[in-house]
């Protein structure tokens, strides 16, 4: 969509660090233009943000700052419920575009490493005003699992919202490339 950021933040593609562009790009009109119509009655739409596809592609900067613009009005000006499934990582803390989320939903995995970087996240949206933070626990084997990393969480204040328990199905359709057969049932999720 590089026509689309150049047009509403005037920056070139594979611009260079400190290029001048609009920070308050026009996107009242992208919610309906970009959505897909997920239901006849327009109750659920999906709009798909985007990402990096390639090294070298110069600064994010101008599409980051039209993302934000475009999240900041769905979520503050209309005061719609809107799940955002946004790429792992940091990057969107640092950016801002999380900035106007009402509650972070951080999914971790059984091990160590995977509280500790909740953690780091949960400073970082702090950083930039981010108050709720709850977590999800994926891909759980056992109870000791659940219980380990349960207790880690606790141990670092992260209120764990529920888990999702490990579904081979859902593995070996990744390992392959294909779609999950099926998603977890609302009963297979545990809600505490």
């Amino acid at each position: 969509m590089r026509d689309l950021v150049r047009e509403r933040t005037g920056a070139e593609s594979r611009s260079a660090f400190g290029e001048v562009f609009k920070i308050n790009p026009k996107i009242s009109d992208l919610p309906e233009t970009m959505s897909v119509k997920l239901k006849d009655d327009d109750s659920l739409k999906l709009l798909v943000m985007g990402t990096v596809d390639k090294g070298g592609e110069g600064c994010i900067c101008p599409a980051s700052v039209l993302l934000k613009a475009l999240i900041r009005n769905l979520i503050l000006k209309k005061d719609e419920i809107m799940p955002l499934d946004m790429e792992a990582g940091i990057e969107h803390l640092g950016r801002r575009t999380a900035e106007a989320v009402n509650v972070m939903v951080i999914v971790v995995e059984p091990g160590l490493k995977s509280p500790e970087t909740a953690e780091r996240i949960k400073k970082l949206a702090a950083d930039i005003g981010l108050k709720e933070i709850v977590v999800v626990i994926n891909k759980v084997s056992s109870e000791s699992e659940e219980e380990f990393v349960t207790r880690k969480l606790k141990e670092l204040n992260l209120e764990v919202l529920g888990t999702i328990p490990r579904d081979d199905k859902v593995v070996l359709a990744d390992m392959e490339g294909k779609n999950s057969p099926r998603l977890p049932s609302i009963s297979s999720i545990e809600i505490h």
